[in-house]
């Protein structure tokens, strides 16, 4: 009996679209990874520092991306399930023309506002700067196709589209910044970001091509939804993205701001090691949202999903923190080099802060996929009081991971006893 049920689980498209997620997911965390040791590599302390506040406000200002994914994938897994491929077709056409507008508008926007950016951040150039906003247009409209992709429950085409992004982002930081080019490396790390884009938004709608074949123009565009239940859930879902993304990406941005450059550069240093907690873990809340999404909707029983994700994702946090804590110097000399060991004093606490953040980032997911907002506001809190703390405590390098860490140890407790209760409340 047991040997059958195992049987039966193991040949559910459940567990195996699950199981796809997990290990597509976790593979292009782990190149997402590799990029960052390669982009600490190349550049200097001063370059670095640069790539790295550029790419997180990069993540910021398409929040709306990150969003939209998760409303893309609830309600085209509506779509799918009803089997009406003309209305999700003509679903996927109105996101791909209403998003390229909106990119359009934040590419101006962006425009503006560069010359500001240029010296907050003291820039040498605005090489970069032109390269962030073709990266903010194509990011936007990528993020599409990948999200329709899961909805659909094609992980397959999602994961390989993924792998693929992020190869062809490693294969062009390398090749961009090689010293023949007649641009800054930074500049050239920049332009990755677009190629990859552009690439994975080619291999989804490869990949979706018999749903686009299936756009009848005389179909009701939206026949089992309204657009107005789209912006309802888009709003709590705008808001826990994007204080998720400030949570991982205000201090880079801040540290660049007030410490000198070759300072800045050591705290994206710690960054760069930082990520390979999330980058480990964050597979785990992706593979997670659509299944327990699947069993919300269809009212079967999903708390287990949730102890399991979080102690997944704190085993692995603890193993990254036993290892940062007690071989700092080994670890900054084989993935960052000498020039980085002024940080080792500071990696395990680095290790914890980013620890705590990947558990946020489990139980912000999972209240999401089962429309619960009340832990939305959270995070976005959480950033205005780390950027507040940052401001008033960035005398040094440790002082900003000092704030840091207080900021994120406060932030996570109540959540975590705010989780507490709800889930005893609904049961």
């Amino acid at each position: 009996m047991v040997k059958a049920f195992i049987k039966k689980q193991y040949h559910s498209p459940l567990f195996r679209g699950g199981m796809i997620v997990f290990m597509g997911s976790f593979g292009v965390g782990a190149l997402n990874y590799i990029f960052n040791i390669i982009v600490a590599r190349i550049l200097d302390k001063e370059q670095l520092g640069t790539f790295a506040s550029l790419f997180s406000l990069l993540t910021i200002i398409i929040v709306l991306g990150g969003a939209l994914s998760l409303v893309v994938i609830k309600f085209s897994s509506v779509l799918y399930a009803k089997k009406d491929y003309p209305a999700l077709a003509s679903f996927i056409r109105a996101l791909s023309y209403y998003l390229g507008l909106i990119s359009l508008g934040l590419i101006i926007l962006f425009g503006i506002a560069s010359p500001f950016i240029y010296r907050f951040l003291h820039l040498e150039s605005f090489g970069p700067l032109i390269i962030l906003a073709l990266a903010l247009g194509l990011s936007l409209i990528g993020s599409l196709g990948g999200s329709v992709l899961q909805g659909t429950q094609r992980f397959v085409g999602f994961s390989l589209s993924s792998l693929f992004g992020v190869i062809a982002k490693i294969l062009a930081l390398i090749i961009f910044t090689l010293p023949f080019w007649p641009m800054s490396p930074v500049t050239g790390a920049m332009l990755a970001v677009p190629i990859s884009s552009v690439l994975m938004l080619v291999l989804s709608l490869y990949f979706l091509r018999d749903i686009l074949k299936a756009y009848n123009p005389e179909a009701p565009q939206l026949p089992h939804f309204k657009w107005k239940d789209i912006i309802i859930y888009t709003i709590p879902t705008t808001v826990a993205v994007l204080g998720i993304t400030l949570l991982n990406s205000v201090d880079i941005i801040l540290a660049k701001h007030y410490l000198i450059d070759e300072t800045s550069g050591d705290y994206a240093g710690l960054a760069t090691l930082g990520k390979i907690i999330f980058f480990a873990t964050s597979a785990i809340p992706v593979a997670m949202f659509p299944i327990v999404s699947a069993r919300h909707a269809v009212n079967e029983p999903h708390h287990k999903m949730l102890y399991a994700s979080l102690a997944s994702v704190g085993l692995m946090s603890v193993i990254a923190f036993i290892c940062y804590q007690y071989f700092p110097e080994l670890i900054v000399k084989i993935l960052l080099g000498d020039k980085f060991l002024p940080i080792v004093p500071l990696l395990g606490k680095f290790a914890l802060i980013m620890g705590m953040y990947s558990l946020i980032n489990v139980l912000v997911n999972y209240n999401l996929s089962i429309q619960k907002y009340s832990l939305s506001v959270f995070p976005i809190i959480g950033s205005i009081t780390m950027a507040i703390a940052i401001v008033y405590n960035n005398s040094s390098l440790e002082s900003i991971v000092n704030a840091v860490f207080w900021n994120m140890t406060g932030l996570f407790v109540i959540m975590s006893l705010v989780s507490i209760y709800q889930n005893r409340k609904s049961t």
